[in-house]
């Protein structure tokens, strides 16, 4: 259907192969097949069959004893204890904080596989860890066209590329492959074995991998699978605090605003609801509408202490809660015996207003973070 395009025969680049699947998918192929994982490696007997009907490579063809067939253990896979030190090797493995998830979680040393691991996981793994774990615990024929496709892919993935580096990797692949196809049987060879000729080639028509493969466009797709607000109760909580932090900001500046000629000729504003100091602060909504009542005017009597020592003291004289305010000990120098509706509290000039009012005796405060 596409040859039918006008444009198609003279693209020169008709499919962008994706690097981050195409890794996964060979690392998978290769390091399941040289630890053996059952349902993972391509030695299965139907494979070894099919060595047997061609009649090619006899020495991993089934061992059959009278009536039985046994599959032995092939030299590119590793025999149980070389596995188990592997293993242990790549779960002892610590990297730096942001660069690769813990893959220690991932190996099951007992069972003599891995489990769970992501598509960034094998990235590092086959880059990182594997060249160095499997250098002496395989035949080294083996070792170096692995060694060989870990240095392949970390060319290839790197942020700067060079038109001489990727015409070198066109080569060097085919190598691989090449050295692969002696080593292992047929079966082995999947189509994600074979697309990596073709990525050398797509780095030089199309640039960087790390502008195409799709790395991003998963980790975008995995924020979106995130619950929404509605169903998160943290996130409704975040929600709430911002929304309410945002309304008593308006409603201060406003009521500041309105009560500024007030402040320069002394006017106590209007006192608020009493409300009980005992209550327990159940939820956010307690903390809004507990009253805070508060005067504007100066007193005319300069504090006695120092302004290091009176700013804390200050700072909590000048806010009354509940009906319990009346029986507030008036220690401080600026205050003085009046009835409670009428009193006056010290306010220092440098302190900023906490509460504030709309007027109809509603306060709200302002929750300082």
């Amino acid at each position: 259907m596409f040859f039918e395009l006008p444009y198609w025969s003279k693209l020169k680049l008709r499919h962008n192969l994706d690097v981050m699947h195409v890794e996964k998918n060979v690392f998978d192929t290769l390091v399941g097949t040289i630890l053996d994982i059952e349902g993972k490696t391509k030695d299965t007997i139907k494979a070894r069959l099919d060595l047997e009907r061609m009649g090619i490579r006899r020495g991993l063809w089934m061992n059959r004893d009278s009536d039985k067939a046994r599959r032995d253990l092939a030299f590119f896979s590793m025999k149980p204890n070389d596995k188990k030190e592997f293993l242990k090797f790549v779960s002892s493995v610590k990297f730096p904080d942001g660069y690769a998830s813990n893959i220690a979680r991932c190996v099951n040393v007992d069972g003599g596989k891995f489990t769970g691991l992501k598509s960034h996981d094998c990235h590092v793994f086959m880059q990182r860890l594997l060249p160095v774990g499997i250098r002496h615990l395989l035949p080294e024929d083996v070792v170096k066209p692995i060694m060989l496709l870990s240095r392949f892919f970390s060319q290839l993935t790197a942020k700067t590329l060079r038109r001489t580096d990727m015409f070198q990797l066109r080569h060097d692949i085919v190598q691989v492959l090449c050295k692969f196809e002696m080593i292992f049987q047929p079966a082995f060879f999947t189509s994600m074995i074979h697309v990596m000729v073709h990525l050398p080639e797509e780095a030089l028509l199309a640039g960087p991998v790390n502008y195409r493969w799709m790395y991003p466009i998963e980790s975008r797709i995995n924020l979106q699978k995130r619950p929404e607000p509605s169903s998160s109760p943290f996130l409704v909580c975040s929600s709430a605090i911002l929304s309410l932090s945002a309304v008593a900001s308006v409603l201060s500046l406003r009521s500041y605003l309105s009560h500024l000629p007030a402040v320069t000729s002394a006017t106590t504003l209007p006192s608020p609801p009493p409300c009980s100091v005992a209550a327990p602060l159940r939820s956010m909504s307690d903390l809004i509408r507990r009253g805070r009542s508060m005067t504007t005017a100066p007193s005319l009597d300069p504090p006695a202490q120092s302004a290091s020592a009176a700013t804390a003291p200050a700072m909590l004289d000048h806010v009354v809660v509940g009906p319990g305010a009346s029986q507030a000990p008036a220690s401080s120098s600026s205050s003085v015996a009046q009835p409670p509706s009428a009193r006056q509290r010290h306010r220092p000039t440098d302190t900023i207003d906490t509460t504030s009012t709309d007027g109809t005796g509603a306060f709200v405060l302002l929750i300082l973070y």
